[in-house]
């Protein structure tokens, strides 16, 4: 353990990660321990776990096809092919796994932990007959203000997703 270990509190912790996530490339909840060791802030894997939830972290995939960490709302790394606010051409092809219709709401299937990420990118798109979206850890739920509009907007994200 580091002698020069800063006080720590959760505040303090949570502004070292975000900081950590927006300078590094981070892959590994062990790669971003030993950053944040080295920052001074000793951690157990299982608080780090419930830190990552907390900040709304998520792994997204890198222009290598890597997976690496950011936060939600946060993508200021460069090498970042998928950038917000984002087009949902770039979006749905990576994260989109299956979009089903039911009467006028749209479920949308993506990997475990990105459903947010692209329930973002929906709401930033401010599409017409869009009421809203409800993101959980892989299912997005989008209600349309048609059934119509819900059968039109299953086909268009289909088509970008290439599904």
């Amino acid at each position: 353990m580091s002698e020069n270990l800063v006080v720590q509190s959760k505040i303090s912790r949570h502004s070292a990660i975000s900081r950590l996530l927006a300078e590094n490339v981070v892959r590994s909840q062990g790669a971003l321990q030993i950053l944040l060791e080295n920052a001074g802030f000793s951690v157990t894997q299982a608080t780090l776990s419930r830190d990552l939830e907390e900040l709304a972290a998520t792994k997204v995939r890198d222009e290598k096809g890597e997976l690496r960490y950011v936060l939600g709302g946060v993508r200021t790394a460069a090498d970042m092919p998928l950038q917000l606010p984002g087009t949902l051409e770039r979006w749905c092809a990576p994260l989109l796994i299956q979009a089903t219709q039911a009467m006028n709401q749209v479920v949308l299937r993506t990997p475990p932990a990105t459903a947010g990420t692209l329930a973002s990118v929906i709401d930033k798109e401010n599409l017409e007959h869009v009421l809203g979206c409800l993101a959980g850890d892989n299912t997005i739920l989008v209600v349309c203000d048609s059934v119509e509009s819900a059968k039109e907007l299953r086909d268009k994200l289909r088509g970008l997703a290439k599904r």
